[in-house]
């Protein structure tokens, strides 16, 4: 390594969050023929900096990532959204060019077996690493952060409480922004707040109460962006600590599992500013219709564009207060998964100003009239990706649905419903599923004549990916579906 790549370099690991050093370094990379490198760093940069902005294409990619992967590399997502496209296309780049220069790039011999065992790069750099051996980890400590810039950090496996202080000590974990914790007794943060690590740590994975009363009781603690709270029950005084926290507003996806969402709980909540905010995740928190509807009055979510609300206990009248809610306005992708919201409001629905691109209700038994009141709205006029899976949906309810002003659906999940052939036709009939390229119909009573239809329909002509439930397709049918799709799963 040359003088001016030792500078270069040191730069980027005393500016770890920080975008210029970073291509800086590229473009004297490909000044000196390492065009490959160069590219690899500028590409993460440019993701890096997508999930940063929160742009379409890493909202979508959440989403997908969360409940359906394989449609990320299936999909021709260039003519639906432009970049997501890009997204994925970064993403397949990176992996070549790490399959093909791993070696070269980001396994440094100098940082084997220095205690810590690496486990991915980031932003063009080995900056990812367990805690594999804390002494020696401690011992190199120096060494391994003058060679990369560790941001990056898992804890699996306990340390003992003086290994750790001497870590701390070390500097090992300064310039750290993120942290994954799968251990349940852990004082860690409370050793942070003395060090740098307080102006760069920026996202939490699995926080426990230990740490989450250090997070609270630290106003050093500014920088956070992402919290991933696993607290099955959670004591009043310290959530409402945490919610008034006002260091803590920063905070732009935060995931809370608890008890803690009763309506009792949230008058503190929705006094608070949470314009930050952009990704909510309350799944199974126990919230009923009252604490669902107060709080979607608080103000300040009007930045949100993510909503997980799966497994709770809310019905119908939540489900439509928070469609007619004017402070969600922003809203793409809702879930509210097996929660019993049949029987809704039609004014609500129908008057609603959202436009969703991503909705799953799977596991939510739905009304032909249900369906109809979705349809009738604008809700899915935007719509990628539609979940409606164990939703009981008939021949009825689905014609019903099927007449929402669709205008890009790509990806449907119907599976485990209660449509038979006849439905199907249906859907092979209607012109605004044109664009849709990927269909779960799985474990729905349809035989060889639905199947068929399928294959011979002329409306879907980007239909590519087709999952079914056809016992005995006869060779004609099972020809059919093979030449007319890339692929065809039938899960008997």
């Amino acid at each position: 390594m040359t003088d001016t790549q030792e500078a270069l370099l040191a730069g980027i690991i005393e500016a770890p969050l920080d975008d210029a050093p970073r291509l800086i370094y590229a473009d004297y990379l490909e000044e000196h023929g390492q065009e490959n490198r160069a590219e690899y760093i500028r590409i993460s940069v440019e993701l890096d900096r997508m999930e940063r902005e929160h742009q379409p294409a890493y909202i979508l990619h959440q989403a997908f990532t969360r409940g359906d992967n394989i449609a990320l590399n299936q999909v021709e997502w260039e003519p639906i959204e432009p970049t997501l496209h890009r997204y994925c296309q970064i993403i397949q780049r990176l992996e070549k060019l790490r399959e093909d220069h791993f070696h070269d790039w980001l396994r440094d011999d100098e940082l084997l077996n220095l205690g810590l065992r690496w486990s991915g790069g980031k932003r063009g750099f080995a900056e990812r690493a367990t805690i594999a051996a804390p002494v020696k980890a401690s011992k190199n400590a120096q060494k391994i952060c003058s060679r990369t810039p560790l941001t990056s950090i898992q804890f699996c496996s306990r340390i003992a409480d003086h290994h750790l202080v001497r870590m701390i000590n070390s500097g090992l974990l300064n310039r750290i922004v993120q942290i994954e914790n799968q251990l349940d007794d852990f004082f860690l943060l409370e050793l942070l707040a003395d060090t740098p690590a307080v102006n760069t740590l920026q996202e939490y994975e699995n926080i426990n109460s230990t740490e989450l009363q250090a997070i609270v009781h630290h106003p050093e603690y500014r920088a956070f962006k992402k919290l991933d709270l696993r607290l099955q029950t959670v004591d009043r005084d310290l959530f409402q600590s945490f919610i008034r926290a006002p260091h803590l507003k920063s905070i732009e996806e935060l995931a809370f599992g608890s008890n803690a969402w009763h309506a009792e709980f949230l008058n503190d909540f929705i006094q608070q500013d949470w314009s930050n905010l952009r990704v909510l995740s309350l799944n199974n928190c126990k919230i009923d219709d009252e604490a669902l509807e107060l709080l979607i009055t608080c103000p300040t979510l009007t930045n949100l564009h993510t909503l997980y609300l799966d497994d709770n206990r809310f019905t119908g009248t939540g489900f439509s207060a928070v469609l007619a809610s004017k402070n969600l306005q922003n809203l793409k992708c809702l879930s509210v998964d097996s929660n019993e919201i049949s029987g809704f409001s039609k004014k609500e629905i129908v008057n609603s100003k959202l436009r969703l691109w991503v909705f799953s209700a799977t596991n939510c038994r739905l009304l032909p009239s249900d369906l109809r009141n979705l349809a009738e709205s604008e809700l899915f006029r935007e719509l990628i990706w539609l979940c409606m899976g164990s939703c009981s949906i008939t021949d009825t309810g689905l014609k019903n649905l099927l007449k929402s002003p669709f205008e890009r659906l790509t990806v449907t999940n119907l599976m485990n419903n209660r449509f038979v052939n006849s439905g199907v036709q249906i859907l092979c009939e209607t012109s605004k599923l044109s664009t849709l390229q990927r269909c779960h119909l799985v474990n729905n009573p349809i035989d060889e004549q639905g199947a068929l239809a399928l294959a011979q329909s002329n409306i879907l002509r980007d239909l590519k990916h087709i999952c079914l439930s056809c016992a005995e397709l006869d060779h004609l049918v099972r020809n059919a579906l093979e030449n007319r799709f890339k692929q065809v799963i039938n899960l008997l």
